[in-house]
């Protein structure tokens, strides 16, 4: 984020946490969710002289009684309620024709449900925009390759085609 003059500051837990998630999936929610604040922050900046505004992003992971919470916070341009009501729609977008789809924010909530979790937004016009992602703690033993088998994990008797050891002709 550099490159945008955006400063990120990182804060995990200590502890070790892991949930039950598809590591892929869950980089592809915090990419978008990172993308989005850097979007806002950069048109709150566009709205402002450059030297007057330093763009900052914050990510903070902590563990909140079963649960993993991952914050990202800017101080980007914000939403207004009536917004905010429909970010999680297919194809709703705020941007530019040629920079967005309006599916990002459709997919990652629709990702963290199927993860048993919950996405959550709270955002006011001018003032930034803070999104928790929810996680469920992984259970002792589990291991993220679970994850990566997808459908296995809720069904353990399916198998994926190519789950076999068959010879290929």
């Amino acid at each position: 984020m550099e490159s945008h003059g955006i400063e990120v500051e990182v804060r995990l837990s200590d502890g070790k946490m892991s949930a039950m998630e598809n590591s892929h999936q869950l980089e592809q929610v915090l990419l978008n969710l990172l993308r989005n604040a850097a979007d806002a922050v950069d048109e709150k900046r566009a709205d402002a002289p450059w030297h007057a505004m330093r763009g900052q992003i914050g990510v903070r992971s902590q563990l909140l009684g079963d649960r993993i919470h991952v914050t990202i916070q800017d101080n980007g341009s914000g939403m207004s309620a009536e917004t905010q009501a429909r970010i999680f729609e297919p194809f709703f977008t705020t941007k530019e024709t040629d920079r967005g789809t309006g599916l990002g924010l459709a997919i990652a909530h629709s990702i963290v449900q199927n993860h048993d979790g919950i996405l959550e937004c709270e955002s006011r016009p001018g003032d930034g925009t803070k999104v928790v992602v929810s996680l469920p703690l992984a259970p002792e033993g589990w291991s993220s390759d679970c994850a990566e088998r997808g459908p296995a994990r809720h069904f353990p008797d399916l198998k994926r085609v190519g789950d076999d050891d068959v010879e290929p002709r």
